[in-house]
């Protein structure tokens, strides 16, 4: 009896513990900012959190990842790891490579393993720098160890293969496992580029070549097709499927 009475008893104290942790949710273990920070910033507008990587994005921000070259509204990105304890710690700032005035980089970020995308709705470029249209939009791929331990670096810059002006390719991104999806919320036609709706929207897929060492040029996605990202040093199709 007695046995039965202690076993009654440390299932009843489990449960109370259980309830108790999940009535509270998630407690609260650091606050963060930008080690640069500045007014206006609009750090935290775009979160993501993967094991031991967070990124947060700071559309507004206006210097580059050194601190300098002050573009209004270029925006860009913060990389922290966890440490001991929970202690949350900023080991990198990141921004387009091709950073311009007003792309608002960072608007919208998403991070999983190795890989972290970040989007910049009003970039007005394609991947090479050319064929302006005003707020097409782009979004940009960073990896772990890219030139450096826990050196997050920029591998690929992306837009969509209709871009159109105003189409805010980039508005929302996300990441699992080796897939990334990008929102283009004002782009008007369907998935054949035909039947033009007013800012009836669109998203694009990707997927990622899982070779950890090597350099993707830019490329682009084809609605309802499958995506190819190329290697840049052998011009061979990698990860296509």
């Amino acid at each position: 009896m007695r046995r039965l009475y202690s076993f009654t008893l440390a299932v009843l104290c489990l449960m109370m513990a259980l309830t108790s942790c999940f009535g509270q949710g998630f407690n609260e273990i650091v606050k963060r900012v930008a080690s640069d920070r500045e007014a206006d910033d609009n750090f935290g507008h775009g979160v993501s959190i993967s094991g031991d990587y967070a990124i947060v994005g700071a559309y507004q921000e206006d210097q580059d990842a050194n601190g300098v070259n002050t573009l209004t509204d270029a925006g860009a990105a913060y990389i922290f790891k966890r440490g001991a304890n929970d202690d949350w710690q900023q080991i990198k700032k990141i921004v387009a490579s091709d950073r311009r005035a007003n792309d608002l980089f960072g608007f919208h970020v998403s991070i999983s393993g190795d890989v972290a995308i970040v989007g910049a709705l009003r970039n007005d470029y394609d991947g090479n720098g050319a064929n302006f249209l005003n707020a097409a939009g782009a979004a940009y791929i960073f990896r772990k160890d890219e030139g450096g331990v826990d050196n997050w670096g920029e591998i690929s810059a992306h837009i969509a293969s209709d871009a159109q002006a105003n189409d805010r390719f980039g508005y929302r991104v996300a990441l699992s496992n080796g897939s990334a999806i990008v929102g283009a919320h004002f782009e008007d036609h369907d998935e054949n580029g035909a039947n033009p709706l007013s800012n009836a929207g669109s998203a694009y897929f990707f997927e990622t070549c899982q070779i950890p060492t090597v350099s993707f040029a830019a490329s682009t996605v084809t609605e309802g097709a499958p995506t190819t990202f190329t290697d840049a040093s052998t011009n061979v199709e990698a990860g296509a499927t």
